[in-house]
């Protein structure tokens, strides 16, 4: 955009470990240095020169440029590439020609080498045999020399470049420096982005981890209250449940509920009614032990896991609760108090009864007075 050069752009996708495209790295290189490699002048053969064209055998680098983005077979006729070098020949503009082709396989480009046959053949015929094998081998080297020095100066870049990449991605410890680049303007480009590539994934990468911290905290997170939420909690007492089955770990479950919660809503209105659920998730917090995990189960309704507990152990808690809630200040003129059902893992057949068990508990509870624990 900036010289109004042509450029050739090989490029990579980056992928992550789902699959999903994260970027494209890409390198550019001038068309007339490839012209100034590719279509040097060849002394020993007047009529001499070379051209490559694209797997379709379009034409993207020709002496002429009133050829390029024509296709080879419309000129000559159809022309198999297959091998990864081969010769051929062919009339064009009245002129039988001679040509070598060799495949760049990585680049998808066929770079092809004519002479007349006749600026080759007269000379020849009218030598020796052992002239006509000189020339056919100098035709032959010179298409290798070029190709191998394309490879050289653009190709082994490129692939160091590659893998170079493919391990930064995979997460693999890249020292600057162990790739050794040619001694070139690519290489050092290949370089260049190679340093670019490992700063930035890295640092992309520590932020994509911090956002999944974040993700994880809020998808398990009860905004209002700050607790694990039902889905946290349930992850929770899946694993504390097999472990009660396998090796019989002892575990107390607590149901809480505030008592007349609606009626807290209808009088004070339910931005009080959020802060009076707050100030549950700060009181259960302040008293529970680090083992205790208190979730909010939905509503005004709040489950609480005490691993490694008995029943009696865990109505204590349930009291010391339903104590600290009574006794709280709620800043409404009157107390908010709680019903708390205590259950303890005992010959349940699936969590699932285990959690209406402690569920009637509760209920129990409500219908027992309110402000109480049933256990």
């Amino acid at each position: 955009m900036k010289t109004h050069e042509w450029l050739v752009s090989i490029s990579k996708v980056l992928l992550d470990d789902d699959g999903n495209i994260t970027g494209v790295l890409a390198i550019d290189t001038s068309i007339e240095r490839l012209f100034n490699v590719i279509l040097g002048e060849d002394n020993r053969y007047r009529t001499s020169y070379s051209y490559v064209v694209k797997e379709d055998q379009t034409f993207i680098i020709y002496p002429d440029s009133k050829y390029l983005n024509r296709k080879l077979p419309d000129l000559i006729g159809p022309v198999d590439f297959n091998a990864r070098s081969g010769r051929f020949s062919y009339t064009f503009n009245g002129n039988d020609k001679f040509a070598h082709y060799t495949n760049i396989d990585e680049l998808g480009w066929t770079v092809v080498t004519v002479v007349n046959k006749a600026e080759v053949l007269n000379p020849i015929i009218a030598k020796t045999t052992t002239v006509l094998l000189i020339v056919i081998a100098s035709v032959v080297f010179i298409g290798w020399y070029m190709t191998n020095s394309l490879r050289k100066k653009i190709i082994n870049p490129l692939k160091i470049l590659r893998q170079q990449t493919a391990e930064i991605i995979k997460g693999e410890s890249v020292v600057t420096g162990t790739h050794q680049y040619p001694d070139n303007e690519i290489g050092e480009i290949a370089s260049d982005i190679a340093q670019l590539t490992e700063k930035e994934l890295y640092r992309k990468n520590k932020q994509l981890s911090e956002l999944n911290k974040e993700l994880e905290k809020l998808s398990t997170t009860d905004k209002l209250t700050g607790l694990p939420n039902r889905r946290k909690i349930e992850n929770e007492l899946d694993k504390t449940f097999s472990l009660w089955k396998r090796y019989r770990r002892p575990f107390t479950l607590l149901m809480i509920d505030i008592d007349d919660f609606k009626k807290i809503n209808d009088s004070y209105g339910h931005q009080v009614g959020d802060v009076v659920l707050a100030e549950l998730g700060r009181i259960f917090r302040r008293i529970l032990r680090n083992t205790d995990v208190p979730s909010r189960w939905g509503g005004e309704e709040f489950l609480i896991l005490c691993p490694e507990t008995g029943r009696d152990e865990g109505i204590k808690i349930a009291e010391k609760i339903r104590s600290a809630v009574e006794d709280h200040d709620f800043g409404l003129g009157e107390k908010v108090t709680v019903s708390v059902g205590v259950c303890e893992a005992k010959d349940n057949t699936s969590l699932n009864a285990l959690l209406k068990e402690v569920d009637d508990k509760m209920y129990e509870a409500k219908r027992s007075g309110k402000n109480r624990v049933c256990a």
